[in-house]
């Protein structure tokens, strides 16, 4: 999906990691949210000798491209990520076309841990229906805004996301000042004692520069540290986390350069 950052970033993730890995891409095609007919793309890859199909997108047009896959004849393994997870999957691609389907996720209505369950049975209750990984991820996020309101001493917004930051171990900042058609995402990330930054990637290259105390840069599979003054710059794709080391709070200044 080329109109979404979820789709571009997860396609040059999985590109980087699969060929890094001896895998070789034979083909791609791109579409764009609320296209329909996919027959035309489909068309082409009937052609080319390939093991499995990676769809990087939500579930409104993987399912008809599944569906319309297996139509042309398509019986390979199908692949997404978390954006598959929705009931309208199974509407739209057919239950029979969902063979082989397979996708990574944060959430599973199949876990058995007591939470999980617990929150399941709590939807069912109030809405009627399973809930899948945006309503989890939307509850997470009320509960997380909660706790830290309860904490906190009073409503004023510093307070509040300082009694976050004691959650998460660090608080981030966007610095840029509301200007919506940027090409650089400047921000500043505070972190408690040992606090963590968890491992992401996304689209762009970014630079950081350690402000105060010591920060573990993690990158892929390397880590390298960084003191007051040090930098690093790095395609921001490739998986990479930071966190505070030393039992000190520290701080770092960054930038986000987004592709255009």
């Amino acid at each position: 999906d080329t109109s979404s950052d979820y789709g571009k970033g997860l396609a040059k993730n999985f590109i980087a990691t699969f060929t890094a890995d001896g895998g070789e891409i034979v083909a791609e095609e791109s579409y764009v949210s609320g296209d329909t007919d996919f027959n035309a793309i489909i068309t082409k890859l009937t052609g080319a000798d390939f093991d499995v199909i990676f769809i990087p997108g939500y579930y409104n047009e993987a399912g008809l491209i599944i569906k319309q896959a297996r139509a042309q004849g398509i019986t390979c393994p199908i692949l997404g990520a978390d954006g598959f997870d929705s009931p309208d999957l199974l509407e739209l691609a057919g239950a029979e076309a969902l063979n082989d389907i397979y996708f990574s996720n944060h959430y599973s209505s199949l876990d058995q841990d007591p939470a999980v369950l617990s929150f399941i049975e709590a939807y069912k209750a109030e809405y009627g229906a399973d809930p899948d990984a945006f309503n989890a991820l939307g509850y997470d996020l009320a509960k997380f805004v909660c706790d830290a309101i309860t904490r906190a001493d009073d409503l004023e917004s510093t307070k509040v996301a300082g009694e976050g930051m004691n959650v998460l171990g660090y608080a981030s900042h966007s610095l840029a000042l509301g200007k919506p058609d940027r090409h650089m995402d400047p921000f500043r990330i505070e972190f408690a004692a040992d606090g963590v930054d968890a491992v992401q990637h996304h689209e762009g290259e970014e630079l950081i520069i350690c402000i105060s105390g010591e920060v573990e840069l993690t990158y892929g599979p390397d880590k390298t540290i960084l003191k007051a003054g040090d930098t690093a710059y790095y395609n921001s794709c490739v998986n990479h986390g930071l966190r505070a080391i030393g039992g000190k709070p520290a701080s770092i200044y960054g930038i986000v350069f987004i592709p255009v």
